[in-house]
């Protein structure tokens, strides 16, 4: 009898490791950043965390200072999001980015630079702390 009940045990611990292993994941998707660039998102089904208007720098302040949003009564931490997902999706900087395009007196070259370094920064920042893949979107200008 016990030998029995031992081989049903590991039997089911067998094929639970199994199961777990082959069974099909689905992908964590999470959108950061301005409400603007939701359109150009092509996945039905992602966790949002928006902002009206971040900059490339506010955003790295805003995973340094794990900021979070609440939800039905319940704190949903940014850096619990960035570490469930597998695949983020950055869209921030585009409206500051279209009052710089669009003003005449400004040096567009170098607020450019300037915004590539942070995009750099935040990128280096997210491999540095998560697996995920990421993805972070161009900005443009609309004349």
């Amino acid at each position: 009898m016990k030998r029995k009940l031992l081989v049903i045990f590991f039997i089911a611990i067998i094929s639970s490791l199994f199961i777990y292993k082959f069974s099909p994941k689905r992908k964590e998707v999470l959108y950061i950043g301005e409400k603007e660039y939701l359109n150009d998102i092509k996945y039905s089904n992602f966790k949002k965390y928006l902002y009206d208007n971040i900059t490339y720098k506010e955003l790295i302040n805003s995973i340094d200072n794990n900021d979070y949003i609440v939800l039905k009564n319940r704190r949903v931490y940014l850096n619990q999001l960035l570490s469930d997902s597998d695949l983020i999706i950055i869209g921030a900087n585009n409206i500051e980015y279209n009052k710089r395009c669009n003003q005449k007196n400004t040096n567009k070259k170098y607020y450019q630079r300037i915004m590539n370094n942070n995009k750099e920064k935040l990128n280096q920042k997210l491999k540095r702390m998560i697996s995920s893949k990421i993805i972070i979107l161009e900005n443009y200008c609309i004349n």
